[in-house]
This record gives structure tokens, C-alpha cells and sequence, in this order.
């Protein structure tokens, strides 16, 4: 120690620097109880020093109340406790943002707005869970990521109006829902029950289990990142348009009912696809899968059962094509390439006052092969079944339409009557890749 030429040290007469050295992370004080000198303190646990400050670590807990008058980002230097109250100072929204400077298995456990304040968005790792209220959320951080503890996370009043949210959800801001496990429910009265990545609720009614996206009115059910437009159900694969899916990776659309492994309809309204890997190619058709067979482009074959109807109205009696459930837009039997059709069906007219009545019967054999060449083989065999005696003219007439690759079905009615058509067709189709 200097001397100096007074006998009395004054105020601030001694700087810091000219105090004799102490051991590394130690603070000075009296820890005995009673009058004594001033000592060294050592760290207990649970506190540690960053740079100047002393600050609580990784292995203890302590409470931090943090009101929140506009978005903030709090890096870990600028937090004393890993237990954090937080809440806003109005009823504004505001965004607690977790920032850097984190080490592996920091925990940070936030008790959120418990008070009929604003709303608290947090953003920690990548994730937003948005405008929430009554919230406990605990996070432990692995050196990369951000993960719930799941253990002891648990949310009981999301804070939007009627939406209650259970488990690690990654977004909230739909009212009148509930969200459980992993996911966003950014719409309103939907379910959420999340796995993985969880599904992305962003349309109103609808419900989502698994891992996906679903539309308005809809519902999904599965965990191969399933697409559920509106009006629709999938469960194990995708739907949309009003559409029913069932079965791993079905896809069913516009009106359409899928039900197997890979079954669809090629977004052909109102066709029906039942069995594994069973594929409708035309409107309104019910198909049946009657073989084993799977990858349409790796196999010898493929068979199907189609049953498909045709339907019109007829006020004349000039031949008239007709099309497939009853359209009006040239909707035709389209057989696929390198493929052929064994056709059996009835046809029924009747007039519009039911006065008169004709049924026929017929079966033919339709062929495309892979140069787009499509006709009738052997003989067409039509066979009228009953008749009236003023349906004496009204025709059926079936010819192969090798300009539209298609059966063409052509009928002749009768001059100022008004005759209804409806036939239907059962087709056993084989299919070469």
C-alpha cells in the first residue's frame, strides 16, 4: 500500500486497483454471521458471472418478471432469471423474441399474462406461438435447437376467444378451437391433434390428426403430410374438393370416394375407387381393383371392374351423342392407351309422360393399342329387350370414335317428345403399362 503524507484517508482516497488481488469468480463480504472482516465469497450453485454481472446459470432457477411495453428481443445476457413472467403494460399485443448467447441445456420456463391484459406472441428457435394468455411453456436448448420439455409443458387458455391448446403447438391465433401436440391452429372452430411437424390448421370447421394441411369443413386423418381441401375427408392420404380419402397415400378429389392403398380418381367427379391402387379414369365411374398388381409403370398389367353410366335428353329425333353422367360438355369413355375394354350394358328411354318405353341390351369389345388406334372388335351385339309400340323408332347406335380415342354412344329419339336416357355399362378393363 502507498503512503501518503495525511494520517486520514479521505472518501475515494483508495482506488480499486490498489486493493490486494483475490481468487478468480469470487466476491468480497462477510458470509459469518457476525462482525467480522471482509472475506472472499465463493459462487454457490446455480450463479455464475457474465463479464461484470452476476447472473443465474444453467443449474438454478430464478424468477424474472419482464412487462412488456413494445417487441423485444432478450439475448441471454440481458435475462437474471430462467424463469420468466411475462405480461404486457396495456392490452397491446407484444413479441418476446429469444435471442443468442444460449449454451446447451439452458432452460428458460415462461409463465405468460396470467392477468386480462395484452397478449404475448412468443418466437423462440423458429417458432411463433402467437397472441397468448394463461400460458406455462418450459424450453431447454441442445446447442442447435429450441425443444419443449413436453414433460411439463402444458398451456391452459391459449388466450384467443374459446381456444384451448394442449402440448408443444408451434402457432395460435383461431378462436373457438382446441390445439393439442404439435402444430398451428391459425383458424377458427377447428380441431388440432399435431405429430411431427403437425398439421397446419389455416381454414375455419375443419379437423386435422397427424401431420398435414386442411382446408375449410374438412377432415384429416394421417401422417404422410396429408393436403385436405375444403369440404373434404382424408384419412392416410390426401382429399380435397368434397372429396373421401381413406388408405395410405389415397387421393380423392372433386366429389370423388377413394378407399385403398394409392386408390384415386385423376380428379374424375363423382368417381368411386375402391381397393388397392385401384385408378378411375372416368366421370362419375365406380371401379373396382380385381387384381394384385401395383406401379402402373413396373407391372405386366393391370384389371379393374368400371361400372360407368350415360344419360341425356333427347326432344328430336336426330341421332344424338351422348356422354357420360348425363354431361353436356362432351364428356366421353375415353380408353386408355395399350388397353382394352369388355363391355356389357342396358340402356333405358322412356318418354317424358310415360307412355312409351324401350330397354336394349348390348355387349362389344373396345381396343386401343399404344399408337392411338381405337375400334371395335368382332361383333357389337344390341338386343332390344322390350318396347312400346309408338318406341318402335327410337334407336341405340355404338361405334368406336377413333379421332377421340372413345366409344362413341349415339341414340335417335322421336320428333316433338321429350325421352329420357339412361344407360349403364360394366367394363372389364385390362391395362399394360
Amino acid at each position: 500500500m502507498k503512503f501518503y503524507s495525511f494520517t486520514t484517508l479521505l472518501d475515494n482516497d483508495v482506488a480499486l486497483s490498489e486493493v490486494q488481488q483475490i481468487s478468480a469468480s469470487r466476491l468480497l463480504g462477510n458470509a459469518t454471521g457476525s462482525t467480522a472482516n471482509v472475506s472472499q465469497i465463493s459462487l454457490g450453485a446455480g450463479l455464475e458471472f457474465s463479464g461484470s454481472t452476476l447472473r443465474v446459470s444453467g443449474g438454478g432457477d430464478l424468477l424474472q418478471t419482464i412487462t412488456m411495453s413494445a417487441n423485444a428481443t432478450y439475448n441471454k445476457s440481458d435475462l437474471t432469471g430462467n424463469i420468466l413472467f411475462l405480461s404486457t403494460d396495456d392490452i397491446t399485443t407484444r413479441t418476446f423474441t429469444v435471442g443468442t448467447g444460449f449454451v446447451a441445456n439452458d432452460k428458460l420456463t415462461f409463465i405468460i399474462n396470467w392477468q386480462n391484459l395484452g397478449l404475448i406472441r412468443l418466437s423462440i428457435g423458429g417458432r411463433n406461438i402467437w397472441d397468448i394468455r394463461g400460458v406455462i411453456l418450459e424450453y431447454i436448448f441442445d446447442g442447435t435447437y429450441w425443444r419443449s420439455t413436453q414433460n411439463t409443458t402444458w398451456v391452459q387458455d391459449s388466450g384467443i376467444s374459446g381456444t384451448t391448446s394442449l402440448g408443444e403447438v408451434l402457432e395460435v391465433s383461431g378462436q373457438s378451437g382446441v390445439a393439442i401436440g404439435r402444430g398451428k391452429l391459425r383458424a377458427n372452430d377447428c380441431i388440432m391433434i399435431g405429430a411431427s411437424s403437425g398439421f397446419d390448421m389455416s381454414s375455419n370447421q375443419s379437423i386435422g390428426i397427424g401431420k398435414g394441411t386442411a382446408g375449410n369443413y374438412s377432415i384429416g386423418i394421417g401422417m404422410n403430410d396429408l393436403s385436405i381441401g375444403n369440404d373434404a375427408v382424408g384419412i392416410g392420404g390426401d382429399a380435397s374438393s368434397r372429396g373421401i380419402g381413406i388408405g395410405n397415400n389415397v387421393s380423392a378429389s372433386v366429389d370423388g370416394l377413394c378407399i385403398g392403398t394409392s386408390a384415386e380418381n385423376n380428379g374424375k367427379q363423382f368417381a368411386k375407387s375402391f381397393g388397392n391402387y385401384a385408378r378411375g379414369v372416368h366421370t362419375g365411374e365406380i371401379v373396382f381393383k380385381i387384381d394384385n398388381n401395383a406401379n402402373y409403370s413396373s407391372i405386366a398389367k393391370q384389371s379393374h371392374l368400371r361400372i360407368v353410366n350415360f344419360g341425356a335428353t333427347t326432344t328430336n329425333d336426330t341421332q344424338t351423342e351422348i356422354y357420360l353422367n348425363d354431361s353436356t360438355s362432351a364428356d366421353r369413355l375415353v380408353i386408355p392407351a395399350k388397353s382394352s375394354y369388355m363391355i356389357k350394358g342396358r340402356m333405358s328411354a322412356v318418354q317424358s309422360d310415360f307412355s312409351d318405353v324401350k330397354h336394349w341390351e348390348f355387349n362389344c369389345s373396345l381396343l386401343r393399342d399404344g399408337s392411338n388406334n381405337t375400334t371395335l372388335q368382332g361383333t357389337t351385339n344390341i338386343t332390344i329387350l322390350q318396347e312400346s309400340t309408338g318406341a318402335t323408332t327410337w334407336d341405340l347406335i355404338l361405334s368406336a370414335d377413333n379421332t377421340n380415342e372413345s366409344l362413341k354412344v349415339e341414340v335417335v329419339g322421336e320428333a316433338s317428345q321429350t325421352i329420357y336416357w339412361k344407360g349403364i355399362f360394366e367394363i372389364i378393363d385390362l391395362m399394360l403399362p
